[in-house]
């Protein structure tokens, strides 16, 4: 029973290839990190929201194994959520030995060749982290690649059984310019992507980068066509199935339904025993339509109606199923830097206009999501740089985002508009001053300008150039 399931997953131990259905034109920039990851023995886990290409991820490496020469037989991959799979008490275990037994015709201790197993949405299987603890501490020629939709099994519980075992891969909704890349092979357009392979960082090196990109950039900013897709990246949100829809309410439709919800109900609520689902939709909604706003637990917990430890869970919960971020005010001191107020985004504003059925945004709105935006590619550079983002705000005077990592601290201040005054740098200055850091970011709508060691930059370049 097993073995005809399998076979049925796995259809290129029939074809030799994996069906073109599966292989859609465009391709995530993250295809590299797991082609290279399957040269390592270390398990592969590849997580992040539902709907963001992890499965896709997958049939494009196993395809580029195909190619390389790897015996189709060689590769096996199943669901943590195929039912079929699960009965009778089956687990990983049970299936990857019927495997070895009845398609590869070896033993595990005896594996002539490496194979390659993949297994998807993997926090479903249970003692999944011991099963392969065990596999890989015995030094088989085994090489998992899994994945997963809940950060909440991937690391809180692989965390101890799993050290140094194990690395990560966030597939998050779509960057701006992954935007623009499935924007060009999707839609036959050919937007350049600039500013993308400069040498210099907006982030490390703002100075260098200004003087390195500023001949280019007034050679193309009479293109407008960065920020009309900017827009509609505004609007639209980072999901790649964006892409199949021509209809934006009818794609709004379908995030509520199911990305939202099931993100909800199979992620939070089945992972964390809620006992009231509502009141999740509730708060997920409120910060929707507060959009980068700072709350306290309590005014939180009083708004939507339970109480502060409960509305603190349930933003732990959310954020761990990738569908909100949080960021902590910043402090040199780490105990005030915990006690004080969280400011709160939907993760993709997508997600974010869905929820509120928001199919036009004002200016007002736009400079939120601006702010978003700015925020989550911060997010994105800090995790891959180990570092950390916050906000900042000592009585009246805030900045919109602080970047941390090795001992660079970057205050960035987001003021997506036409014109930038001095009162915008007021924020920046004040932190610089305090906390002795030399330089800081405007974020503008369309203006690129350096002064004082503060880079001012348009969104969309920033977008395109951070790394």
């Amino acid at each position: 029973m097993l073995q005809t399931i399998l076979q049925r997953i796995n259809h290129w131990w029939r074809t030799g290839a994996v069906n073109q259905i599966y292989l859609p034109a465009s391709v995530r920039s993250e295809l590299t990190e797991v082609l290279s990851a399957l040269q390592k023995r270390r398990i592969l886990a590849i997580i992040g929201p539902r709907r963001t290409g992890k499965s896709t991820l997958i049939m494009q490496s196993i395809d580029h194994l195909l190619k390389s020469g790897v015996d189709c037989k060689r590769i096996l991959l199943f669901g943590g959520d195929e039912q079929r799979l699960f009965v009778d008490k089956a687990d990983i275990f049970t299936i990857i030995e019927e495997y070895l037994r009845e398609t590869v015709g070896e033993s595990v201790e005896a594996l002539s060749e490496r194979i390659y197993i993949f297994i998807d949405e993997i926090h479903f299987c249970a003692d999944w982290q011991i099963i392969l603890k065990n596999y890989y501490d015995k030094l088989y020629n085994i090489k998992f690649i899994v994945s997963g939709s809940s950060s909440a099994h991937l690391f809180d519980n692989a965390r101890e059984s799993l050290l140094g075992r194990i690395e990560y891969l966030h597939v998050l909704p779509l960057s701006f310019s992954q935007f623009l890349q499935f924007n060009n092979s999707l839609r036959g357009q050919s937007t350049a992507i600039l500013f993308n392979e400069t040498k210099h960082s907006v982030i490390t090196n703002p100075v260098e980068f200004y003087e390195e990109i500023r001949k280019d950039y007034y050679a193309v900013v009479i293109d407008n066509s960065y920020q009309r897709l900017l827009k509609e990246y505004f609007i639209g949100g980072g999901y790649p199935e964006y892409f199949c829809h021509d209809n934006l309410l009818v794609w709004q439709k379908q995030l509520r339904e199911d990305t939202i919800m099931q993100g909800l109900y199979r992620d939070v609520v089945s992972v964390f025993g809620v006992k009231n689902p509502e009141i999740l939709e509730r708060l997920l909604g409120f910060v929707a339509d507060n959009q980068g706003q700072a709350f306290s637990f309590a005014s939180l917990a009083q708004t939507i109606g339970v109480e502060a430890a409960t509305a603190s869970s349930y933003v732990d919960y959310l954020d761990k199923a990738f569908l909100l971020t949080a960021l902590e005010n910043y402090s040199g001191n780490f105990g005030k830097t915990l006690r004080k107020n969280k400011k709160l985004f939907v993760l993709d504003n997508g997600i974010r206009n869905s929820l509120l059925s928001q199919s036009e945004i004002d200016a007002t709105t736009e400079g939120a999501l601006a702010e978003s935006c700015v925020v989550q590619d911060l997010c994105k550079f800090a995790r891959v740089n180990i570092g950390s983002v916050y906000y900042w705000r000592d009585n009246k005077i805030e900045v919109d985002a602080i970047l941390k990592f090795a001992n660079n601290i970057i205050p960035i201040e987001v003021k997506y508009r036409n014109s930038i005054d001095k009162k915008s740098s007021a924020g920046i200055k004040t932190f610089t001053a305090k906390f002795e850091c030399n330089q800081g970011i405007i974020v503008s709508k369309n203006i690129l300008a350096l002064e004082n060691d503060i880079l001012t930059v348009p969104l969309w370049v920033f977008a395109l150039a951070v790394h």
